[in-house]
């Protein structure tokens, strides 16, 4: 073939987007193609801190889920902790909160944080139902992992759903040994946590170095199955992400609109359907 007859084809090819079935290669001005190159390696660079950023903030709010979750519900256990109630509060405990019996009864409001643990153990492991694990520890980790995961597949592309899995199992592992390691008591040394009945009727006093070992303690024993959780609700979230969103994107945009994204098909070697477009 006449290289001159072609040439009129390639300098046309110049003027349009070309796009292959997968991967759409960009035929572009050396200049505009070097811009292209030079604004990818930025994004890259902010979608690794991004990625890094999340995965801390996953780290650091892991135990705040927990802590808040046994803070909303703590009032259910005061029978359990009548004898913990504060000495420097002026009003005694209510009367009608009668004291229950068992491991919680053995700790003094000098205890080590380590007692905390054990007794809070042996009492959960009398008292809390399968339901409860459900209600107070696995759903609330669940949905905090859908939602880390959720972020990650997408903050992930171009690498493909795998990957991002095992990007996930590693952060899973990571947080729960970050958190055996780092989590302590908080110290605080004055005032009182005042717990209420639903009805909004007095219950108990318990000084605040005492309810920081309580919530360390509660804490420490929920770890490991917070973690299983957060595990399991961050890979199912990384996993189906993506194709809700393609899902989504086919819905809302047009075929020929479809490339701008291409890479939300092309990261898991699918091709991108209805926007092949002729460079005529």
């Amino acid at each position: 073939m006449d290289p001159l007859a072609t040439q009129p084809e390639q300098t046309d090819d110049h003027r349009t987007w070309q796009y292959g079935d997968d991967v759409f290669p960009l035929i572009a001005p050396t200049p505009l193609l070097n811009t292209w190159k030079l604004f990818e390696a930025w994004l890259r660079i902010l979608q690794l801190f991004a990625l890094c950023g999340v995965l801390a903030w996953s780290v650091a709010s892991l135990p705040e889920v927990i802590r808040n979750v046994h803070r909303a519900n703590l009032y259910r256990h005061i029978p359990a902790l009548t004898h913990l109630h504060s000495a420097a509060a002026q009003t005694k405990p209510n009367a009608a909160v009668e004291p229950s019996s068992g491991a919680m009864q053995t700790l003094r409001p000098a205890d080590s944080p380590e007692a905390y643990c054990v007794a809070i153990s042996e009492y959960l492991a009398d008292s809390r139902t399968t339901s409860d694990w459900l209600a107070l520890v696995c759903l609330p980790c669940l949905s905090f992992g859908s939602a880390v995961g959720v972020v990650v597949s997408l903050i992930c592309l171009p690498a493909s759903r795998w990957r991002a899995l095992g990007l996930g199992m590693c952060n899973s592992a990571v947080t729960m040994g970050w958190l055996l390691l780092t989590t302590t008591p908080r110290d605080r040394s004055e005032g009182a946590f005042q717990l209420f009945t639903p009805g909004q009727e007095w219950g108990i006093a318990i000084d605040l170095p005492v309810y920081e070992k309580l919530m360390y303690a509660w804490t420490i024993n929920d770890l490991p199955a917070a973690t299983l959780s957060m595990t399991l609700g961050l890979l199912i979230a990384i996993w189906f992400a993506r194709p809700i969103t393609r899902f989504v994107v086919r819905l809302l945009l047009l075929p020929a609109s479809r490339w701008h994204i291409a890479w939300l098909w092309t990261a898991d070697g699918l091709r991108v359907p209805g926007a092949q477009r002729s460079s005529s």
